[in-house]
């Protein structure tokens, strides 16, 4: 005799009082994935921007810190220009990429020493520097804070405008800069801390190191650049910095010398400035604009509704969407969870019951198999239209005998068979 839990009947020989297996654990399914892709892709494509921006930074900063600077190089970055100019009045310019040869050749003294990659020497090469005699300029452009401090000078970079910008000196203690006028350097500006020298808004500053050489310090790179060399006083600033002596040490290393190991630069340290302002003022932006757009909530108004639906087309507008998807899976959860919220309370279990103490609840009341009973509310989906349609009539039937219970020797069960009230 055919019952009415065939579809989800248990295996002939399995005793109905078996214990009933754990309930099915299902992954989750691809519209959960997209829904969670959905809420969390503006902020991976956030951290992927500010990733990559980052990177490419700390790369153009490591391999080229301040230009090419090279005094054979006829390109746009390159020195050949001042380099001519400084050999026609009688400097002899030598280039080299070996920092402690160039450094040693230094300590002889009555000689200048421009650092074309300050960023590229490590904190010893840089206290060798600072400890070269008195009769020795050292000129270099562009340090941060790191690099100064390694000098042993007590200037620090108060800020940093970002653009070269033509501003006159500003002083009369360096005659370089009074006779030179007008120069690009306005870039980054330097703390006025200790006895030195300050030019050009703080652009330029001329200060003495530990061992007594003189450090001048440039704001920009811009003024030794073939392109920008002949503009405004650029040319006759750098001639007059970098003539002091009749011997001009160029030292332009190729590789880091263990910079990384030896000042540990973060994040921070490679970005701009502004760039810690501007997310302070984008994260204030974004919070008056989550106030602006926040929804404000007042009492409950009630308000005639424009169009009576009934529950029934509900129902249907909904299972017709789910067909159209043919979310089959969806579509049996949401039967069985409202099965579950109608078969819970009667039950008298609790608000989270195990589902041993549902399954047995409900074989009592019913008589149903436990394996059958623990295959609609807890097993997994049906695969195919019929399947749902046989497991939804199941659950149906369930529900059904769990509220409205019949007595014994039932004539309206097909099995004719029923629990005694």
């Amino acid at each position: 005799m055919t019952s009415q839990y065939a579809p989800i009947t248990s295996e002939p020989d399995a005793p109905e009082t078996s214990p009933a297996p754990a309930p099915a654990e299902h992954s989750p399914g691809p519209a959960q994935g997209r829904a969670i892709w959905r809420r969390v892709r503006f902020w991976a494509a956030i951290l992927l921007v500010l990733a990559v921006g980052a990177a490419l930074v700390a790369v153009v900063r490591t391999r080229t810190p301040q230009g090419d600077l090279d005094v054979g190089s006829p390109t746009p970055g390159g020195a050949r220009a001042v380099a001519t100019i400084l050999g026609n009045h009688g400097v002899d310019v030598r280039q080299s990429d070996d920092i402690d040869a160039t450094i040693d050749a230094a300590k002889a003294g009555d000689v200048t020493l421009f650092l074309a990659n300050p960023a590229l020497l490590g904190s010893a090469s840089l206290r060798r520097i600072g400890a070269l005699p008195s009769t020795v300029r050292v000129v270099l452009a562009e340090p941060d804070d790191g690099i100064l401090k390694d000098l042993g000078l007590t200037l620090r970079v108060d800020d940093a405008t970002n653009f070269p910008a033509d501003v006159p000196p500003g002083c009369s203690d360096l005659p370089e800069a009074v006779s030179a006028g007008s120069a690009e350097l306005h870039n980054l500006i330097f703390t006025r801390k200790g006895a030195g020298t300050w030019c050009y808004d703080g652009s330029l500053a001329v200060a003495a190191a530990p061992g007594g050489a003189q450090i001048v310090v440039l704001g920009s790179i811009t003024p030794v650049t073939n392109d920008r060399l002949a503009s405004s006083g650029n040319a006759a600033l750098m001639l007059g910095l970098l003539s002091a002596h009749d011997k001009l040490l160029w030292l332009r290393p190729i590789r880091p010398e263990q910079a990384a190991a030896d000042r540990q630069v973060g994040l921070f340290d490679i970005l701009p400035k502004w760039v810690v302002s501007a997310q302070l003022l984008l994260l204030v932006a974004g919070l008056f604009t989550v106030l602006w757009r926040l929804r404000r909530l007042g009492p409950p108004v009630s308000e005639p509704l424009p169009v009576v639906v009934r529950s029934a087309e509900t129902t249907e507008g909904r299972a017709r969407m789910y067909e159209r998807a043919r979310a089959r899976t969806e579509s049996y959860e949401a039967i069985r969870a409202g099965a579950m919220s109608r078969l819970l309370p009667r039950l008298g279990l609790g608000g989270e019951p195990d589902y041993r103490a549902v399954v047995e609840a409900v074989a009592e009341r019913t008589g149903a198999p436990m394996a059958a009973i623990h295959h609609a509310l807890y097993g997994p989906p049906p695969q195919g239209d019929a399947a749902l349609v046989a497991a939804a009539d199941t659950l149906d039937a369930l529900v059904r005998d769990v509220l409205q219970p019949r007595t014994a020797a039932d004539p309206n069960r097909p099995d004719g068979e029923g629990p005694t009230q």
